[in-house]
């Protein structure tokens, strides 16, 4: 009997081990923003040019930028938007011009409730002409890409493999746009 109660617990702390998961996020390192006038000459699916102004209610279609500068951080969100489709990236950078988080969606007018897709940005790059924590106030244009690995969830079959697709994107803020 006490050989079954070895057993029982032995086969107890395997099992309950082996179906232990980490739930932490992998962390990405996305490198640094780099201060150059070159543009990225990426192959990508799409290629958008972003305006420097916010998205509003009474202007809701269009490619927005919206800058937010303090002293350790740069934000920008880029939002392009039509009747049917949109999408938004979001970049994060540090004062020592390292890419510290991106973010990517992308939204249609028609609701899918059979499946839900979900995007992360695995690896980016910017290139800005300009260090925006040593120079406001100026002219600042960025050229940037994302690699995006989508992935699909399907409530009634089996989950698609992973597609990855590349999207590059610019702007230019005009002096005191920013």
């Amino acid at each position: 009997m006490r050989n079954y109660k070895s057993l029982f617990l032995l086969l107890f702390l395997l099992l309950n081990f082996s179906c232990q998961t980490n739930a932490k996020k992998e962390s990405i390192d996305y490198g640094s923003a780099i201060i150059s006038d070159d543009r990225q000459e990426i192959d990508a699916r799409e290629h958008h040019y972003f305006s420097c102004e916010k998205w509003t209610e009474e202007n809701p279609f269009g490619s927005f930028t919206e800058l937010d500068l303090d002293e350790n951080e740069l934000q920008f969100k880029n939002t392009a938007s039509s009747a049917f489709e949109g999408r938004i990236i979001i970049f994060k950078i540090k004062k020592n011009l390292n890419i510290s988080e991106v973010s990517y969606e992308e939204w249609f007018d028609v609701i899918q409730e059979d499946r839900a897709e979900n995007f992360e940005v695995v690896e980016c790059g910017i290139n800005m002409n300009l260090n925006p924590f040593e120079m406001s106030g100026q002219e600042l244009v960025a050229t940037y890409f994302v690699k995006v690995k989508q992935t699909t969830e399907y409530k009634w079959s089996w989950n698609k493999e992973p597609n990855f697709f590349t999207i590059t994107g610019r702007f230019k803020c005009n002096k005191n746009m920013w």
